[in-house]
């Protein structure tokens, strides 16, 4: 939730990252080299969508989407 906009998004968790993105997520957060001492202390997943809401609470009535990518959860 970011102010008055909510996402929700529900798949799976695929467990396949490779060693360079794995290496390329933890370079870029500058906070996990300081919570861990390797890249490798980690593991690193991605999200296959299956379904995404989107809520825009300002208006009235409040503005709501649902997006359906066809995936099973």
């Amino acid at each position: 939730m970011n102010g008055n906009i909510f996402v929700r998004i529900a798949g799976q968790a695929v467990f396949d990252v490779d060693d360079a993105t794995a290496r390329e997520i933890y370079a870029a957060n500058p906070v996990l080299p300081r919570l861990y001492k390797a890249y490798t202390d980690l593991v690193y997943f991605r999200l296959s969508a299956a379904t995404l809401d989107y809520y825009d609470l300002a208006p009235d009535p409040p503005l709501q989407e649902h997006y359906d990518y066809g995936q099973k959860r």
